[in-house]
């Protein structure tokens, strides 16, 4: 018996799931804002990244992630490998799968030092070619279908 829910159809070719939560008593969450997938943002080839992570187990302290930058390498309108993803050009470890992926833009600052910002979640980093320092990222769109699919 399975303890994860795996997307409703890919199935097993996807490095996604949803596991169920037990015993969240004392527990704080930090939802993923999946509204950000629809953030007004053009990006192409060769625009800045970043995945929120753990690389090698490692954090900034306190238990909060890492943000690693990497810029995307392929067209996110096309699918690589033939699957929803894309891919991004990092220096990832082991530790990052998992980790979501960003793009985030600034305006200059104001008189007042204030900037107002985009953010736009691009979906989960999967896995990396260590020797290309390449690696996957599934799209938003198919961690959206995963988890409109739960019960």
């Amino acid at each position: 018996h399975r303890r994860w829910l795996e997307h409703p159809t890919l199935g097993s070719s996807a490095d996604l799931v949803a596991l169920p939560l037990k015993n969240t008593a004392g527990v704080e969450f930090y939802p993923l804002d999946l509204s950000l997938r629809n953030s007004d943002m053009q990006l192409s080839p060769g625009d800045p990244v970043n995945i929120v992570g753990f690389p090698l187990g490692e954090t900034q302290g306190g238990g909060l992630p890492i943000w690693k930058t990497g810029t995307i390498a392929s067209d996110l309108d096309i699918n690589y490998g033939g699957k929803a993803k894309f891919l991004v050009d990092a220096t990832a470890r082991s530790g990052m799968s998992g980790s979501p992926v960003y793009a985030r833009r600034f305006t200059a600052q104001d008189k007042t030092g204030s900037t107002n910002g985009v953010t736009k979640f691009l979906g989960i980093y999967s896995e990396e070619n260590q020797a290309l320092e390449l690696g996957a990222v599934w799209k938003a769109e198919a961690v959206a279908a995963l988890y409109d699919s739960l019960p």
